[in-house]
């Protein structure tokens, strides 16, 4: 059985919050007939607002007990601030749904729970949660890449320069950015 991949914070950061370490948990499968169940307190058995942010293109998804749900694209000179153009997937596509976290890749510096993107957006994990009451865990886009490395199959890479392969060497990856 496959099992969804994990989301954890490198050592580093691990100790930057204490109160907001999250951990993307796998499946467990329990005794009873095969059917699967979820860790309680999993972020995979939560409703999770994921967002791709950048100065030209803001995309939300919602991970709902496990399921990644749409990916909805939005211009971002469209709105005046990002929890505008939040606010409007929230309104259009988790209505009926208790959204009660958020994990945002931003494609800029973060200081603290804060980001300011070259628009001058603002992504600030404190407005979130004042605004939706999203407990939100802020990530540099870059960062977020890094994290999903460890969760790749050889399915998913693509091979440049012909060389093969070594298993335990470091992964490059690259971003063209801006959109």
């Amino acid at each position: 059985m496959a099992q969804a991949p994990c989301f954890t914070l490198p050592p580093a950061e691990r100790n930057l919050n204490p109160d907001r370490r999250w951990r993307v948990s796998t499946p467990r499968v329990s005794n009873q007939a095969g059917k699967g169940s979820q860790r309680e307190g999993s972020i995979l058995a939560r409703h999770v607002l994921l967002g791709d942010i950048g100065a030209t293109n803001a995309r939300f998804a919602l991970l709902a007990n496990g399921a990644l749900g749409p990916v909805k694209s939005f211009d971002v000179a469209r709105f005046g601030r990002f929890a505008d153009a939040a606010a409007t997937f929230l309104k259009d596509h988790c209505q009926q749904t208790k959204v009660t976290n958020a994990v945002l890749a931003v494609a800029g510096p973060i200081e603290g729970e804060r980001c300011v993107l070259t628009n001058f957006w603002v992504i600030d994990a404190r407005e979130l949660y004042e605004t939706f009451r999203l407990e939100a865990r802020i990530v540099n886009d870059f960062a977020a890449v890094a994290f999903s490395l460890p969760s790749l199959t050889s399915a998913d890479l693509v091979g440049i320069g012909g060389g093969k392969p070594n298993q335990g060497h470091r992964w490059p990856c690259w971003d063209r950015g801006a959109g």
